[in-house]
């Protein structure tokens, strides 16, 4: 057993109180002692399990709520409104 290791093992038990017998604990301290990290990415989990409806309703979200295309349907409404609004003045409204 390598001093790094002994110092690992006599941590893991000196911690938890308990020698690291159970299978969870001795994959903790085997990556404690190659320097490998426990935990994953939660980003890199959620791009390899999103499916092709997710990954185009996040794209529809990202140009929907993006302020360009909230200008743009601003102006969209505000050009609608003031045409119908003239039309209806002339009694031709194509949206009454």
């Amino acid at each position: 057993m390598t001093k790094l290791s002994r110092v690992t093992v006599d941590l893991a038990k000196k911690h938890p109180g308990r020698a690291p017998s159970e299978i969870e604990e001795r994959r903790v301290v085997e990556h404690i002692e190659e320097r490998r990290p426990i935990s994953q990415d939660v980003g890199d989990v959620a791009e390899r399990e999103e499916t092709a409806w997710v990954r185009l309703a996040d794209n529809v979200a990202r140009i929907g709520g993006s302020w360009p295309f909230i200008g743009a349907f601003f102006l969209f409404l505000f050009a609608w409104t003031a045409v119908n609004g003239f039309a209806l003045s002339v009694n031709a409204a194509f949206d009454p």
